[in-house]
């Protein structure tokens, strides 16, 4: 193996070395990174509380969800759906379901008027678990 293969294949805690590329430059505070398991696509909060989808090959942003508060989310294995716990006008946090893509409209799949939050996709993608108080 050449040399820069073999640093390729190290896992990112065994290097010591790393390239640093900005990928925004706007105004807005943006935290909270989330990678898609392939790597194509980067997920993080901009602002207040909206959830932003950057493509990384062509370099593009959009914005999915708009919100007041931070968010917490979850995107599946498979890349395809993200859950997330927002905050509504009345303050309550919901967990929603929403295709990573925005070709839908966002689900509230706990419907309870208490705090949900917290949203984990299993491994395999098929079971949502959050916490809430019922």
């Amino acid at each position: 193996m050449e040399g820069n293969e073999k640093r390729r294949l190290k896992y990112w805690w065994q290097n010591d070395e790393f390239q640093l590329e900005q990928v925004t430059s706007d105004a807005h505070v943006e935290g909270g990174m989330e990678f898609t398991q392939d790597g194509k696509q980067l997920v993080f909060q901009q602002g207040r509380g909206d959830l932003v989808v950057f493509d990384v090959a062509k370099s593009e942003k959009r914005k999915l969800i708009s919100g007041f508060s931070g968010i917490e989310f979850d995107i599946s294995s498979d890349g395809h759906w993200l859950a997330y716990s927002q905050q509504d006008n009345n303050f309550n946090r919901e967990i929603w379901l929403r295709k990573l893509d925005g070709s839908d409209e966002p689900v509230n799949v706990s419907r309870h008027p208490d705090n949900e939050g917290n949203p984990r996709f299993s491994p395999d993608g098929k079971i949502l678990a959050f916490t809430g108080r019922r």
